[in-house]
C-alpha cells in the first residue's frame, strides 16, 4: 500500500471558494479512481490561499485484473446479427463462448499500474473542476477550449510513494517542487512525498492545514484581547475567512482614536469586519453593581493584522442600527436660513440635496402625474391652499 500526494498550486484562491473546492477535489478524485477500479479509503484535503492539497493513503500498486462479458445474439440467429456483434468485441466467432444457447464475448483485462491511472486522472480533474468563477490565461486563452482555473495554475506536485507521477495539465508539467510563503520563504521546496509534505511547508512558513490555521487565529485573537484587558467579539465567519486569506497567521493588536467611538458601534464593527477583515474588541462589562453606569455604547476597538499576516473572515449579519434623531436634524439643517460658516452651509445644502433627490426619484415612480394630496384633481392654483405633488416634488401652493 502506498500514499499519494497531489498539490495544485495557483495564484490566490478566494477564501469563500476554498471549502467548496476541497469538497469538489475529493469528489472528482474518488470518481476517477472508482472508474478505474481503485478503492480509496483514507483521504485528506487541505487548502491555503495558494494551493489545494490532497493526500490519499493506502492505495494499491496495481489495479485488479478484470473480466468483462458481453452478451451477443442467440445461436442460430441470422448471420447479419452475428456480423454486427463481432466488430464490437474484436473477436472472431471461434473465440466466442456459448452458454444457454447464446453467444458471449469474454475478455480478460490485466491489472494496470495505479501510477498510470493517476497520470490520467489528474488532467481529467483539472478539466472538470467546477469553480464558481474561472478564467483562462496565457497565449492559449485566445481559444475557448483552453484550460480554465480559478486563478492561473502555476504548479503541480504529484508523488506516488516516492515516485513522480508524470502528467501535464493546463500546460503545467508535474514535479517535486513547490514554494513556501510568498514573503517569508519565496524560494522553491523539494517534496519527498506525502509523509514530509506538511512539515516541509511548515518550515517555510506555510501551515497547509486550514483547520490548524483557524485554531491559531481563534487562540491568538483571544490572547491579544486578554493581554490588553479587553473582550473579543467572537465571529466564527471571520475566523474561517482569515484562515482562507493567510498561510501563516500572526495576530496583532491595533488601536484607533477614541473620538471615533462617537460613531455607533454597529457601524464600527461592520466596516472593520467587512472592509478590513479585523476582529473587534470591547471593554469588559463592569464586575460590580456600584459605581458609574456603563456607557450607552461599548468602547470598541479592532484587533487586526497587517497585510502579510492578518486575521480575517466572512462577516456575519448585523442588526440594523437604531433610528436616531440625527437624520431628522440633518434634514432640518438643510433648510435652515442661519448658517454658521460657508463650509457648514455647503455641507448642509449638499446633504439636503441628496435627501431631496432620493425623495424625488421615489415619488416619480409612485406619482407619474400631478395630483393633490386631498383629491385626484389636476394641479391646483395658489388659491386652493392644498399641498400638491408635481413632477415628484411636494410643494405648498
Amino acid at each position: 500500500m502506498t500514499d499519494f500526494l497531489l498539490e495544485l498550486r495557483s495564484e490566490e484562491i478566494p477564501a469563500r471558494m476554498q471549502a467548496g473546492a476541497r469538497a469538489d477535489l475529493e469528489k472528482l478524485f474518488r470518481k476517477e479512481l472508482d472508474a478505474a477500479g481503485v478503492a480509496v479509503s483514507e483521504l485528506t484535503v487541505w487548502s491555503t490561499p495558494r494551493r489545494l492539497a490532497l493526500i490519499a493513503r493506502g492505495l494499491p500498486q496495481q489495479t485488479e485484473a478484470v473480466s468483462e462479458e458481453l452478451k451477443g445474439p442467440k445461436i442460430g440467429a441470422p448471420p447479419r446479427a452475428l456480423e454486427g456483434f463481432l466488430p464490437k468485441t474484436g473477436l472472431t466467432q471461434d473465440q466466442l463462448t456459448e452458454r444457454d444457447g447464446v453467444y458471449f464475448a469474454v475478455s480478460e483485462k490485466p491489472g494496470r499500474a495505479v501510477r498510470e491511472v493517476l497520470a490520467e486522472a489528474i488532467p481529467a480533474i483539472v478539466r472538470a473542476f467546477p469553480w464558481p468563477k474561472s478564467m483562462r490565461w496565457g497565449a492559449a486563452s485566445i481559444s475557448s477550449e483552453s484550460p480554465r482555473w480559478v486563478r492561473p495554475l502555476s504548479g503541480i506536485v504529484a508523488i506516488f510513494g516516492e515516485e513522480l507521477v508524470a502528467c501535464e495539465a493546463a500546460g503545467i508539467a508535474s514535479g517535486y517542487a513547490t514554494v513556501g510563503h510568498r514573503f517569508l520563504h519565496p524560494g522553491e521546496i523539494t517534496i519527498g512525498g506525502a509523509d514530509d509534505y506538511a512539515e516541509k511547508l511548515r518550515a517555510c512558513h506555510v501551515i497547509v492545514d486550514h483547520n490548524e490555521r483557524q485554531d491559531l487565529i481563534r487562540a491568538g485573537a483571544a490572547q491579544a484581547a486578554a493581554d490588553a484587558g479587553l473582550t473579543l467579539v467572537e465571529d466564527e465567519g471571520l475566523v474561517v475567512e482569515n484562515a482562507g486569506l493567510t498561510e501563516w497567521p500572526v495576530p496583532l493588536l491595533g488601536r484607533f482614536d477614541e473620538a471615533f467611538l462617537e460613531v455607533p458601534p454597529e457601524v464600527i464593527q461592520l466596516t472593520a469586519r467587512t472592509n478590513q477583515k479585523y476582529f473587534v474588541l470591547q471593554n469588559p462589562p463592569p464586575s460590580g453593581g456600584g459605581g458609574a453606569p456603563p456607557p450607552s455604547r461599548p468602547l470598541t476597538r479592532p484587533a487586526h493584522l497587517p497585510r502579510r499576516g492578518r486575521i480575517e473572515s466572512s462577516p456575519t449579519p448585523l442588526s440594523a442600527p437604531p433610528t436616531s434623531s440625527r437624520a431628522t436634524a440633518a434634514r432640518r439643517s438643510s433648510t435652515a436660513t442661519a448658517r454658521s460658516s460657508p463650509r457648514a452651509s455647503a455641507t448642509r445644502a449638499s446633504s439636503g440635496s441628496r435627501i431631496a433627490g432620493r425623495r424625488s426619484r421615489s415619488t416619480r415612480r409612485s406619482w407619474p402625474t400631478s395630483c393633490s394630496t386631498k383629491s385626484s384633481a389636476p394641479w391646483r392654483t395658489k388659491s386652493s391652499g392644498s399641498p400638491s405633488w408635481r413632477g415628484g416634488w411636494l410643494r405648498k401652493t
